[in-house]
């Protein structure tokens, strides 16, 4: 039996285009690094570039918490909940591409409000980790002259 808990939540999430890849590359460096071969020092360096990102989606403000929280986590799965994880994980960045899209698709789209779906696990009360599983819902937009609620 895990010695961690999960909760399945949604939050609403305002980003810019930027912000999106940023979101995007975090989120693909923790799964790259932190769960298909996992290599500490590969994600701390990766999630670098990505550290404003990391509280505004993931909650966890800095690299090397989410690297031992990730560490932590694989070390208390069976391996079947590693493969539901890294499903989730990469449906979650296949999702979220359309988000991206949205922006390129609409280039004067300044900022996008979306409820996204995301999974937590925690340990003893502490936050692990921290992934969107899903491209969420638009809920409004921003083209620079106001907000249009879809």
């Amino acid at each position: 039996m895990a010695s961690y808990q999960t909760r399945e939540f949604k939050k609403k999430v305002t980003m810019t285009y930027e912000q999106a890849k940023m979101a995007r590359d975090a989120q693909t460096n923790m799964y790259e690094h932190g769960i298909v071969k996992p290599n500490s020092n590969s994600l701390i360096s990766g999630l670098g570039t990505s550290a404003s990102i990391l509280t505004l989606f993931f909650t966890l403000s800095k690299a090397a918490v989410i690297a031992t929280g990730l560490t932590t986590l694989l070390f208390s799965a069976s391996p079947n909940e590693k493969e539901v994880l890294k499903d989730m994980v990469q449906t979650g960045l296949r999702e979220f591409n359309k988000i991206i899209k949205l922006f390129e698709d609409n280039p004067s789209y300044k900022m996008v409000e979306v409820e996204l779906p995301f999974i937590e696990y925690k340990q003893h009360g502490e936050l692990l980790a921290q992934f969107f599983t899903g491209a969420g819902n638009v809920i409004r937009i921003n083209t620079g002259k106001g907000w249009i609620v879809l």
